[in-house]
């Protein structure tokens, strides 16, 4: 590792190697945790080491979106009538739902919330329900009224 070749006094350009393997093994983890988790919950897929083989273009590549695409897809394979549960991180999906169906989740308002925070910081959740009959329920009796269709306008800028 890279402190045990500084400590060995290797050369610069070797113990800049061991930097930037170290760098690259912790983003692979990261996005692993966070944005591309699946369901082991314990592997990563090594296709996305690709995108850390030069280090300078990492804060150049849309993580956000491809983090959309990834749940997209996991949303579509839970639709699957067999599927038990998905595993993607499913932070941005739970603010989307309290956001949207101020009813169908129990969740508390932030009252140190500020707009220029993130949107899913704007809630604190709570403890949903135990089964998932009572989801299903409240979506097979949903309404027009039951969904928020402009959660957002507090985040509009206006001129």
């Amino acid at each position: 590792n890279a402190l045990q070749a500084e400590s060995d006094e290797l050369h610069a350009d070797v113990i800049e190697q061991y930097r930037e393997c170290t760098i690259r093994a912790f983003l692979l983890f990261l996005v692993g945790a966070t944005i591309f988790t699946n369901k082991s919950a314990q592997y990563v897929d090594v296709i996305f080491l690709q995108y850390f083989q030069d280090l300078n273009t990492v804060n150049q590549w849309n993580w956000g979106a491809s983090g959309l695409a990834y749940l997209y897809n996991y949303m579509d394979i839970a639709t699957i009538p067999k599927t038990s549960h998905h595993g993607v991180y499913s932070c941005l999906l739970q603010a989307w739902i309290m956001a949207h169906f101020e009813t169908i989740y129990l969740r508390e308002i932030d009252p140190l919330y500020n707009h220029v925070d993130p949107v899913a910081a704007r809630f604190f959740p709570g403890k949903g329900h135990k089964y998932p009959h009572t989801y299903r329920t409240f979506l097979d009796r949903l309404e027009v009224d039951d969904c928020t269709f402009s959660p957002y306008e507090d985040h509009r800028q206006s001129i």
